[in-house]
């Protein structure tokens, strides 16, 4: 999907996961972590940082959650999609966690860019 000078590939996502880190640094999920791995391409003509706070997973009843920073952090330590400045044609790769109920299945990523534009959807199914 394409939008605000970004462009988002969604590599992998996977559900069902209790926990992420390991036994010295780490977090337990309240219901079930989903982990999805991203890759975003700055298709601008400058720098600029790609927030997480812009995307959402949604679910079938209309439900959307927000990333949980943390558990992102325990889940790739090497990534370096929201820490550093992303340059124009470059790509970064990452993940975001979200920490939704255990019976809850996501079904969308909606990114919802800048301040003027409509959000895109990217279907997960």
């Amino acid at each position: 999907m394409a939008a605000d000078d970004w462009e988002v590939t969604v590599n992998s996502v996977k559900d069902g996961i209790s926990s992420v880190g390991d036994e010295f640094m780490g977090t337990e999920a309240q219901g079930q972590f989903v982990v999805v791995d991203l890759s975003v391409k700055n298709t601008a003509s400058a720098p600029d940082f790609f927030w997480e706070d812009n995307i959402k997973l949604g679910d079938e009843s209309g439900n959307t959650y927000s990333a949980d920073s943390e558990a992102g952090l325990y889940a790739a330590e090497d990534s370096i999609l929201f820490a550093e400045e992303i340059n124009p044609g470059n790509t970064a790769k990452g993940v975001l966690v979200f920490d939704v109920p255990a019976d809850v299945s996501p079904d969308k990523l909606t990114f919802e860019g800048g301040l003027f534009s409509d959000p895109i959807e990217i279907s997960l199914g």
